[in-house]
């Protein structure tokens, strides 16, 4: 996800409240976890759960 305004995490996260499916967002974590989002750093896609 990308976006010059920076709204890609706000976003991410309204899609995770609505009940989305597995997904993974690349996006400061820091940033994503002050959104209310649980955050989970990983290293590669297929780490995603």
């Amino acid at each position: 996800m990308g976006d010059p305004a920076g709204i890609g995490g706000e976003i991410a996260v309204a899609a995770w409240r609505a009940g989305a499916p597995l997904f993974f967002a690349i996006d400061d974590p820091a940033r994503l976890a002050a959104l209310g989002a649980p955050v989970a750093e990983i290293e590669d896609p297929a780490q995603a759960e």
